[in-house]
């Protein structure tokens, strides 16, 4: 793990994604605090925007991106890149629920369309403060998701759903899938939902943990949710017993999240 910088340069450390360094002059670039510097998953966290940019008229939308990687990212649409929200000038703050991210240190980029504080790049990312992604309890086997029941703009009220409010889905209560097969396998549906107007599709991965097994792809069908009139999908995935990771991404959103497979 790499030592953490001093205070003072960490202070000043700001870095515009695929270009240049920023001035820094405290007329044009912004400046956030997180409200801790370690959170585990699932955890609550919130973004205070503590200065504003200049000019400031259009939300700025967040995402976490892994330190070592976060001078290397060019684009919003990076799967480096995980969203947790936006701010705008009359909601400075933004809350979240850490994702099913790796241990380390998470630097926070920001974005917004014709953004003029980074010389042009509407991609930039503040290396400090960072926020460190400590590992699940160690007593726990599988660190599985229970749904936060945040629902979407529009949609019925549900604690069963789980969303970073722009991209969610439903998922039980206890994170946990039972299979009465006795080979161990499951198929599984999940309905996602997602808020914007139409764009790039859903794409769902997920994958065993602690496993050498690379990452399958989820079959997605659109769909329509019932009473919702956003955007809204089906993945089809096929799960054996044991831990597993899932995440969906939609344009510039990514959602990540644990489950559990067990006999019934």
């Amino acid at each position: 793990m790499r030592l953490l910088r001093s205070a003072s340069a960490l202070a000043a450390s700001v870095a515009v994604i695929g270009g240049t360094a920023l001035a820094g002059t405290s007329a044009t670039s912004p400046r956030f605090s997180f409200s801790t510097s370690v959170a585990k998953p699932g955890e609550e966290v919130s973004v205070r925007l503590s200065r504003r940019p200049r000019p400031f008229k259009r939300p700025l939308r967040l995402y976490l991106v892994p330190e070592l990687a976060a001078s290397k990212v060019g684009s919003r649409f990076d799967s480096r890149l995980t969203y947790i929200g936006s701010v705008a000038p009359k909601r400075r703050t933004a809350r979240f629920a850490v994702s099913a991210l790796e241990p380390g240190l998470y630097a926070l980029a920001y974005w917004c369309r014709g953004c003029v504080f980074s010389h042009g790049k509407q991609l930039a990312a503040q290396l400090a403060p960072l926020l460190r992604v400590a590992a699940p309890d160690s007593t726990s086997t599988c660190p599985v998701t229970t749904p936060n029941g945040r629902t979407l703009p529009g949609m019925q009220a549900s604690d069963a759903f789980h969303s970073n409010e722009a991209l969610g889905l439903f998922l039980p209560r206890d994170g946990v899938f039972r299979t009465p097969n006795a080979d161990g396998t499951l198929f599984v549906k999940l309905i996602w939902a997602a808020v914007g107007p139409s764009g790039q599709e859903l794409v769902v991965r997920y994958e065993l943990l602690d496993s050498s097994k690379r990452p399958l792809n989820a079959e997605v069908i659109p769909g329509q949710l019932g009473g919702y009139s956003g955007r809204s999908w089906a993945s089809r995935m096929h799960f054996t017993i044991g831990c597993w990771k899932i995440t969906g991404r939609v344009d510039d959103v990514s959602l990540a999240f644990v489950v559990q497979v067990v006999a019934q």
